[in-house]
């Protein structure tokens, strides 16, 4: 069910750990771990269609030089990803996953950000490290500011707005991409929702 491990991504151990860790939520294992998709949302539902998106693919797209870094972490801290994101050399927005030796930052857990933020202070001295304040990202903030990297903290309030700039931007392809298996679930997931009286995209 999980092609990450016939692909050598991650390994059957590493499976069994994070059913052991989430013994109370099977429901979450499942999602995260055995590809078990919630009940699909309508296209109208969608905060990005999925031809924009692929609109947006360059697959001879050249990362730019001083990317800014990407810090998510799932809820349960189940699984964790780092992004990069910049100035393409058109003008236009570059965003990827960030990876090594064609591992992609997309995996299971969170012991090995850190590890991972300490080579990627080495290759990008000056990049800034980008997360949103209160989540479970935000706790390694501190941690990644003592590698040498400097840490900007999203607010909450500000967030609603930069889904909308991102999705705005995706619609009028102002953004590229190399596409990839993360990025592509990512936009697959995102739906509208209501913030305050307005309905934002998330």
């Amino acid at each position: 069910a999980n092609t990450a491990v016939t692909r050598g991504r991650i390994t059957i151990e590493t499976i069994d750990a994070l059913r052991r860790s989430m013994r109370t939520v099977p429901r979450t294992f499942a999602r995260e771990c055995l590809g078990w998709w919630d009940d699909p949302v309508g296209t109208a539902d969608a905060a990005i269609a999925p031809d924009a998106w692929e609109r947006c693919r360059l697959d001879d797209a050249y990362p730019p030089e001083d990317p800014v870094l990407v810090l998510d972490v799932s809820p349960t801290r189940s699984f964790a990803t780092i992004l990069a994101a910049g100035t393409a050399v058109d003008g236009r927005h570059h965003v990827e996953v960030t990876s090594r030796d064609g591992v992609g930052d997309w995996r299971p857990g969170t012991d090995w950000v850190l590890p991972r933020f300490g080579e990627l202070a080495e290759a990008l001295p000056n990049a800034t490290v980008r997360m949103l304040a209160k989540s479970q990202a935000s706790a390694f903030a501190a941690k990644i500011e003592q590698l040498g990297l400097a840490v900007d903290l999203v607010p909450m309030g500000d967030y609603p707005a930069m889904c909308a700039a991102f999705v705005s931007a995706v619609e009028t392809g102002a953004v590229v991409h190399l596409g990839g298996e993360a990025l592509a679930a990512s936009v697959a997931a995102g739906v509208l929702v209501d913030v305050g009286e307005e309905q934002a995209r998330w």
